[in-house]
């Protein structure tokens, strides 16, 4: 009779585990590269439409210098430029917090920190401050968090994929931008910003409730930084 060669279980079942080691090894990396890049390219949307939105109140003969608008005035005009999904998120709404980022503003839950959120360090809740004078959600998804309590300040903040998506985390999918009193948009950390000092405001292992609100400048200009994301 002839012979058949073949593979017995014990081989297959040791095959199948290595097969599981190696899995369980390299689907983490995957699975954080694949959620890098859709933030990137998320970023690169949300700083497109901020832009636009400028661009085109600019075109309508509406500045957008930074000392030109009062406390909390600013949101109600900038919003007016998106094509919203939900509008809310006045200064002193009722903000939905399954939603909305929440604030001290929030009735439901008046708080400075958001414990849906992290800082870059991914250990501290984020101080919320600087995204409490109005919110709006856009067409797609994205959440839009404005500071404009003391003129000349305005912050320009934006989930690019919502509070509802993961991971929630000032400097991955949270992005901050500084609206300058000459009317220019500059990312965060950018050089003549607030907060440029990446080295406390966005770095890895900081203690600040605000670390991650200078990585946007990083996060724009340089390929590295995504690559090193863990």
């Amino acid at each position: 009779m002839k012979k058949e060669k073949g593979f017995t279980l014990a081989e297959v079942l040791i095959t199948l585990g290595i097969i599981g080691v190696v899995a369980a090894m390299t689907m983490p990396t995957l699975v954080n590269n694949s959620r890098n890049q859709e933030c990137r390219a998320g970023l690169k949307t949300g700083y497109s439409l901020i832009s636009n939105a400028l661009t085109a109140m600019r075109a309508d003969e509406l500045s957008t210098r930074s000392g030109d608008y009062a406390s909390r005035e600013f949101t109600s005009v900038f919003r007016d430029y998106f094509k919203l999904g939900s509008k809310g998120g006045n200064y002193q709404d009722c903000v939905d917090n399954t939603i909305f980022i929440t604030t001290e503003n929030s009735k439901n839950n008046p708080s400075d920190y958001d414990s849906d959120y992290l800082t870059y360090d991914r250990k501290t809740n984020i101080y919320t401050k600087f995204l409490d004078d109005g919110q709006f959600i856009l067409a797609n998804g994205m959440l839009v968090a404005i500071e404009n309590k003391e003129p000349p300040t305005i912050y320009i903040s934006i989930d690019v994929n919502g509070k509802i998506k993961k991971p929630n985390i000032w400097g991955i999918d949270l992005f901050t931008f500084q609206l300058m009193e000459n009317g220019q948009l500059l990312p965060m950390g950018a050089d003549g910003t607030d907060y440029e000092d990446d080295e406390v405001y966005c770095d890895p292992d900081g203690e600040s409730a605000i670390n991650g609100i200078a990585c946007t400048a990083k996060a724009i200009s340089d390929d590295s930084y995504w690559k090193n994301l863990k």
